[in-house]
């Protein structure tokens, strides 16, 4: 285990520059807070701050991107409920150590997790657990990568028809560790995403319902 201070005492940290991405982002984005537990995350990831991944940990409580349909996870806030650490122990992986870690999720219940080996491909890839599909699919990015996407790609051409008109008012009132509950659920027909019933529910319950987290052969 490194020490605290061999994590923070790097050379060319990522968060000066990742703060000024954030400030040209096309992208809405809503920095929060870092919280009291930011070292000790820190420590428990292993991760340095000269990484994307520790500076979102350590300057931050996360990132809520484009009105809050994405949260990407940090050392936790009010508004999140949860930090990446903890969300990562609430859904029953080890960390660090286990062979995926969640770094983000959305408001229709989709997962972005790092690939440590659950996965075919590279490790530190970003993979998607999509609600439409109930599959996990690489994206084909890193973190670093992956972040400048959320900040400045096109997401609503990513989430495709999985978002209906006037969803902006109804996932900022939904609370940061809750999402939609969707029936039929995306993954079923419906004419179109407008055409089915809507409610908040706890993130957990619904992870636990599409078994995105199983182990499979």
């Amino acid at each position: 285990m490194r020490s605290l201070d061999d994590l923070l005492n790097v050379a060319d940290p990522a968060w000066p520059l990742l703060r000024q991405e954030i400030g040209r982002a096309s992208n809405p984005v809503d920095v929060l807070p870092p919280t009291p537990t930011t070292a000790a995350d820190l420590h428990r990831l292993q991760v340095t701050v000269r990484s994307t991944l520790g500076a979102v940990v350590y300057e931050t409580g996360g990132l809520l991107i484009d009105h809050g349909w994405v949260r990407l996870l940090g050392s936790g806030d009010d508004r999140l409920g949860r930090s990446l650490v903890s969300w990562n122990l609430i859904c029953g992986l080890i960390v660090p150590g286990d062979s995926l870690l969640l770094v983000g999720d959305d408001a229709v219940g989709g997962l972005f997790a790092v690939n440590a080996g659950r996965f075919a491909g590279p490790p530190g890839e970003i993979h998607y657990f999509a609600p439409d599909s109930l599959a996990w699919d690489s994206l084909g990015l890193g973190y670093s990568e992956f972040v400048a996407f959320l900040l400045n790609g096109d997401l609503a051409e990513f989430y495709g028809n999985t978002r209906w008109d006037g969803w902006q008012a109804e996932v900022a009132a939904m609370a940061g560790h809750q999402a939609m509950s969707i029936y039929p659920p995306l993954w079923a027909k419906a004419s179109k995403s407008g055409e089915r019933s809507r409610r908040p529910v706890p993130l957990q319950e619904l992870v636990g319902l599409t078994g995105a987290l199983e182990t499979r052969p």
